[in-house]
């Protein structure tokens, strides 16, 4: 290995730990209620280390959160490009969709957190999420409607 190619992956295993860092400060700010810390480390963790989606989705939920929709669906689309699996970032977007009141993306992304994995707690709260929100987002009457 070359010492150019030697020094780009110091400088990459630092971006890395630094993004890491970052995102452990961010999630302690959030869990203790201060989202404006927290958004300002998930920001930092997602200019470190760009690649990871955790981050990203990190940084939309505390958007999310704070009521800053048009950043927090940005931050939440990107974790989806890197990580098109993620259980979490669809049901985020759902709820995202919901405060909205977008009936028809909510419902999508809520059955798309089911389909990934309909055992998990996640799964579940989405289903709960579809009951709660709008009966009729199953293709039920609402409970003040007579049939």
């Amino acid at each position: 290995m070359s010492l150019v190619s030697e020094r780009r992956t110091v400088v990459a295993r630092r971006r890395r730990a630094r993004g890491f860092e970052h995102n452990q400060l961010g999630v302690t700010f959030y869990r203790s209620g201060a989202l404006d810390l927290a958004i300002e480390r998930f920001e930092l963790a997602t200019r470190r280390a760009p690649w990871v989606s955790s981050y990203w989705l990190n940084l939309g939920v505390a958007f999310l959160d704070k009521g800053i929709l048009g950043k927090a669906e940005a931050a939440i689309k990107r974790a989806l490009e890197l990580d098109n699996k993620s259980q979490s970032a669809y049901f985020h977007l759902a709820k995202l969709h919901e405060k909205r009141e977008d009936e028809a993306a909510a419902r999508e992304a809520y059955e798309k957190a089911i389909e990934l994995d309909p055992r998990t707690h996640l799964a579940q709260r989405a289903r709960e999420r579809l009951e709660e929100w709008h009966p009729r987002l199953l293709g039920m009457p609402n409970s003040g409607e007579r049939s």
